[in-house]
Formats: structure tokens, C-alpha cells, sequence
């Protein structure tokens, strides 16, 4: 028997306005590791999976730090992979309005928030949004 395990729920996906296509960005860290994943799922407008990516970074860090790290790994991705039309959603809100608002970040994730920002702003076909979860549940198995 399993122990308990945690599921999050997109509120509702919303699909990309025409022609565009839609990418999720989450990061996952477990405090004291030494590393951390950022998982990407690009899906078109009706919602049907495109393509997908997970990435292992190294470092010690906070949600805070891991979120906009995945952000720019996508926008990376995404500029790599020649896709344009893009709808990039994120579930940190602090970390959305950071980089769409242009405000000056003194934390040490004020650089990440800069390099988003450098490239979403050359990339006018990309609008990064915030995307609302529903509250974890636990589950056992």
C-alpha cells in the first residue's frame, strides 16, 4: 500500500485563443534536495497534447526561485522549437506579473525574471499568463 500522495487540478483549461498554441509550465521542488524538475505540456487549441518536456535543474531552491526557472526553460524550448503563437501558463502569480509587469525584483530570482522578460519581449507572438489550480487534495492509494 501506498502512502498519501497529492493531486493538483487545473481549475479549467481554458484553450488559446486561434491559432495559437497553449504551453504549461510547473515546477516541482522537494525541500533539502539538491535539484528540482520543471514539466512543460504544449496542447493546441483543442486541448489535445502536442509535446511535453521534463527538465532536472540543479540547486537548492524555493517555489519561488523553481517557477520562473521553468518559465525560462520554456520560453527557451519554445524559441528552439521555431513555435510561434504561444500562450505560456503559470501557476505562480507573483511570478507572471514580475515579468509581464516589468517590476524590479532585488531577490536573486530578479535575474530569472529579467532573462523572461528580454525574451518574451522579443517574442511578441508569446503572452505569459497566470493560470488559478484548485486546492491539493490527498488521496491514499
Amino acid at each position: 500500500m501506498r502512502g498519501p500522495r497529492t493531486i493538483q487540478e487545473i481549475a479549467q483549461w481554458i484553450p488559446p485563443k486561434p491559432g495559437a498554441i497553449k504551453i504549461n509550465v510547473d515546477a516541482s521542488v522537494i525541500p533539502g534536495m539538491d535539484s528540482f524538475s520543471v514539466r512543460m505540456v504544449l496542447r493546441n487549441g483543442r486541448g489535445e497534447f502536442c509535446k511535453a518536456r521534463i527538465t532536472r535543474l540543479y540547486g537548492e531552491v524555493t517555489v519561488l526561485e523553481a517557477e520562473p526557472q521553468g518559465m525560462l526553460q520554456a520560453l527557451r524550448w519554445i524559441t528552439e522549437l521555431g513555435i510561434k503563437n504561444v500562450e505560456l501558463e503559470c501557476d505562480s502569480m507573483i511570478a507572471v506579473q514580475a515579468i509581464n509587469r516589468g517590476t524590479k525584483n532585488l531577490f536573486k530570482v530578479g535575474n530569472i525574471f529579467q532573462d523572461c522578460r528580454i525574451i518574451s519581449s522579443n517574442r511578441p507572438d508569446v503572452t505569459i499568463q497566470y493560470v488559478k489550480i484548485k486546492p491539493t487534495k490527498w488521496l491514499t492509494s
